[in-house]
């Protein structure tokens, strides 16, 4: 029996139990007969809920046991050493004071760094991809 069965059924049997009982009270008020319907599908949602939960169980199971293990570590990427942030900060200062001409060589630096960073993290995608 697949998944969506199971809750379905699941489902299906206390709201089905909440109409025989319904059927039998025959002559009760219409705010008992209110509160055992909403028993019955209170009762059959969460029976669903469960059943779902025990197939998401299933597959998360099912997806460890498929991933094959690594045999050896990934080596890591070599990165280089960025600036502390009190250098960070004093690079700002520096540049509080800087002329149009610092500021854009400083602008083409932080490009060429950034630029450098994007190669880097897609060549440790392209590692990392199986």
């Amino acid at each position: 029996m697949g998944h969506r069965e199971r809750v379905r059924q699941a489902v299906e049997a206390p709201v089905g139990e909440a109409d025989k009982l319904l059927a039998e009270l025959e002559n009760a008020d219409a705010e008992t007969r209110l509160s055992i319907l909403i028993s019955g599908w209170g009762r059959g949602l969460a029976a669903g809920l469960e059943e779902l939960a025990l197939a998401v169980d299933e597959l998360q199971r099912q997806e460890l046991s498929t991933v094959p293990p690594l045999t050896s570590p990934a080596p890591a990427p070599t990165r280089p050493s960025r600036p502390s942030s009190t250098e960070n900060r004093s690079a700002q200062a520096d540049l509080a004071d800087a002329s149009e001409g610092q500021l854009a060589d400083e602008a083409r630096r932080s490009r060429g760094a950034t630029a450098d960073m994007r190669q880097e993290t897609e060549e440790a995608k392209r590692e990392l991809e199986p």
